[in-house]
């Protein structure tokens, strides 16, 4: 009988040019012998070139497809990108810490995405806060890129403290119990 794949639940925009977001994660995902189920948190117009729009989802689609796939699928490890807005990242927050706290999710990773390489912004700033103060204390895995860092996002100071260099990051994160991986940029547009 053949072993049951993990599954794997990427919560993130879509990038129509699959170089990041869902499509690149599905691709990640099945390329380690795992299963993906996603969560579609924001669609933007965006090309190989650049991110020209960003639209994120009705909060309550998000909270409604997340339940959906928890009761369907056992959920092995959850892969968190670009959410879009404030509103999605608590949507996000209140499924992952309902989830969490019944013991039924672990293996959470965050990808803290706030801006896109072509400079786009794609997480306003209740957003951030949201992620500082409410989804980083639930993750296990933290993979910010530099810009993530040098933002301001690991001081918890929404940007007016930000750490001075990439080395500083672990101590940036310490006071979270996630295993920091610090990100070099990537070439792709989110």
């Amino acid at each position: 009988m053949p072993e049951k794949q993990p599954v794997v639940l990427s919560i993130a925009g879509f990038d129509p040019s699959s170089g990041a977001g869902i499509t690149a994660d599905i691709k990640t995902i099945a390329a380690h012998g795992c299963y993906g189920v996603t969560c579609i948190t924001a669609m933007t117009v965006q090309s190989t070139s650049g991110v020209r729009r960003v639209e994120a989802l009705d909060p309550a689609l998000v909270t409604d497809t997340l339940q959906e796939l928890a009761s369907d699928v056992q959920i092995d490890a959850v892969r968190i990108g670009m959410l879009g807005s404030g509103r999605v990242a608590k949507a996000v927050a209140d499924f992952l810490s309902g989830a969490k706290g019944k013991g039924g999710l672990t293996n959470i990773v965050l990808d803290p995405i706030l801006r896109s390489s072509s400079g786009a912004e794609l997480l306003d700033s209740s957003g951030a806060k949201i992620l500082k103060d409410r989804l980083l204390p639930l993750c296990d895995v933290v993979t910010p890129n530099i810009e993530a860092v040098t933002s301001g996002f690991a001081s918890g100071s929404g940007g007016s403290g930000a750490v001075a260099m990439p080395a500083m990051a672990p101590a940036a994160f310490a006071r979270m119990r996630a295993e920091i991986w610090l990100m070099p940029e990537m070439s792709t547009t989110e």
